[in-house]
């Protein structure tokens, strides 16, 4: 075998290599997006500056909007200007403010995602029991 064709042939394998970690990068991606649909909690993505950058189905549920409504808001929207400010990895019991103005008590958890150079917070949110107090 030729030196190019050995170089022609590692080029087609590091071609393929690259389009299987393409595939099972996209197929990771769905499953997440399948799981964080599928969760009864309210999710929220947000980045640096509390731009909302996704939420998922639960938030019509738990305060009456639509998630692609929310993509692009400031997650201050929904605490009424109270959004807790640095308290990563941490569980807080405060109130959200659903689509109709009225205050719903909820925990809250924040946590930081540090992925490939992008700095986001995830940001779980599940109603509490109406007894419970703050």
């Amino acid at each position: 075998m030729s030196k190019q064709e050995t170089l022609d042939r590692l080029r087609k394998v590091t071609e393929n290599l690259d389009e299987l970690e393409e595939f099972y990068a996209i197929k990771k991606e769905r499953e997440l997006f399948l799981l964080l649909n599928a969760l009864t909690d309210m999710v929220l993505v947000i980045d640096k500056n509390g731009s909302i950058k996704y939420a998922n189905p639960s938030s019509y549920k738990l305060l009456g909007y639509d998630p692609n409504d929310l993509i692009g808001e400031s997650v201050e929207k929904l605490f009424d200007g109270m959004w807790p400010q640095h308290n990563v990895d941490s569980t807080l019991d405060i109130y959200i403010i659903n689509k109709d103005g009225a205050e719903i008590p909820v925990h809250v958890y924040i946590g930081e995602l540090n992925d490939l150079n992008v700095h986001l917070f995830i940001v779980v949110i599940r109603q509490r029991d109406i007894n419970d107090t703050i």
